[in-house]
């Protein structure tokens, strides 16, 4: 057999490429504990994997919750909505059930830190 038998997951150098061979990763794990002399490659294998799904399932959850706030700012910032739009949907996504959210003296002022702060891509 030539290789590719496991989708080329050697070549899987970050979290991009290794969330695209969640299967390749279980059946390698699968593969190597199979060997029966390398239990701690296959152990890895299987805790990174588990990693993984678990880390997506924690991005999904905060995605689901933040969707609505990032719409805001988003749409906000390129002026389709008002900035009054922000504070509605952080209400929603507080569960506070206020119209319009008013910013704590600190949310204030790392608002303000964050506005004179240069831009980094000035830089560029």
């Amino acid at each position: 057999m030539s290789g590719g038998s496991f989708n080329y997951l050697y070549r899987a150098q970050d979290l991009e490429d290794l969330g695209n061979h969640l299967y390749e990763l279980d059946e390698m794990a699968c593969a190597l504990a199979e060997l029966g002399y390398a239990p701690d490659a296959a152990q890895e294998t299987a805790d990174l994997l588990a990693r993984i799904r678990s880390a997506n399932a924690h991005a999904q959850a905060s995605t689901g919750r933040l969707t609505e706030v990032w719409k805001a700012v988003e749409w906000a910032r390129g002026g389709d909505w008002p900035q009054s739009a922000i504070g509605e949907a952080l209400a929603t996504y507080r569960g506070k059930g206020r119209t319009l959210y008013e910013l704590t003296p600190e949310e204030a002022k790392l608002i303000d830190l964050h506005r004179a702060a240069p831009d980094p891509t000035d830089e560029l």
